[in-house]
């Protein structure tokens, strides 16, 4: 049986994926859309920069499509491994000063997928999607893992 199971700390968004279970569209594992607000009571990278994040974990290798939208931050997205290693990020790649990380991930891996902003004490609303690609939208687009593609120096967004 499938299932979804949801453990929100804080503001912190935390979504644990059990096998197969119901989530955006039709891969089960793959979050969809949501929504959150960056305070001063969420974690933080060494930046000082709070952040949100959201767990995956793919059942097959895929490449997806992560944006994060904000009017009233600098929206910031990062990727790490289940060691907390930094494998990458975006800071301006969607439309005006939002961001969009296209990334391959490999099956039964899990992954952290942090929302944050550029700029460190920012606090604000914000709105994210994952969306998975074909292999021909997604074929020169992706990031391989390990690519870094950030702007800060990878030291500042580890975790505290």
């Amino acid at each position: 049986m499938s299932r979804l199971i949801l453990a929100l700390a804080a503001t912190t968004i935390v979504i644990t994926l059990v096998s197969g279970c119901g989530g955006g569209g039709d891969n089960g594992w793959l979050p969809g859309n949501g929504s959150g607000t960056l305070s001063s009571s969420d974690q933080q990278v060494q930046s000082g920069a709070y952040y949100d994040s959201v767990w995956v974990r793919p059942d097959q290798d895929v490449t997806i499509r992560i944006r994060m939208n904000s009017t009233q931050v600098d929206p910031y997205i990062v990727l790490w491994d289940a060691d907390g290693t930094v494998l990458a990020t975006d800071d301006d790649s969607g439309s005006g000063r939002n961001a969009e990380l296209v990334v391959n991930l490999y099956a039964g891996n899990d992954y952290e997928v942090g929302f944050s902003t550029y700029a460190a004490g920012s606090f604000g609303r914000y709105s994210y999607s994952f969306a998975e690609l074909s292999y021909s939208a997604a074929a020169s687009a992706a990031v391989e893992l390990g690519d870094k593609t950030t702007k800060l120096p990878v030291s500042l967004l580890s975790k505290k």
